[in-house]
């Protein structure tokens, strides 16, 4: 189990002190720009919206296809931690930038409840 958390943790990347983006780092410097432009313009969203914001965690899972599809499917879950309470949303398909734009779109649903 401890093996697990070392390669999560080697797998890790830090956006300023309270963002962090996890299984991303095989994905291509261009696309980790938009990522990153997402990601950091979504959680400004939030914490200017919520005085009360911790952090928050993007994780993605690559899950391949079979050889009759080019394209594998993304999985994108997002925890966020506001006073002590942790929200999580999940999406799921084969483009990143939508999938990860579905993510943080339940996310502030869900927040806004």
């Amino acid at each position: 189990m401890e093996t697990d958390n070392k390669e999560e943790a080697k797998d890790e990347i830090n956006l300023g002190g309270n963002i962090t983006l996890s299984g991303f780092k095989e994905l291509d410097k261009t696309t980790m720009v938009v990522v990153k432009k997402i990601v950091g313009s979504r959680t400004k969203k939030i914490t200017d919206s919520y005085e009360n914001f911790e952090n928050i965690t993007v994780k993605l899972k690559q899950m391949h296809g079979d050889k009759k599809t080019e394209k594998g499917l993304f999985e994108i879950r997002i925890r966020v931690v506001l006073g002590g309470k942790q929200t999580v949303s999940e999406a799921t398909g084969r483009n990143l930038f939508f999938v990860l734009a579905e993510a943080f779109s339940k996310l502030e649903k869900q927040l806004q409840k």
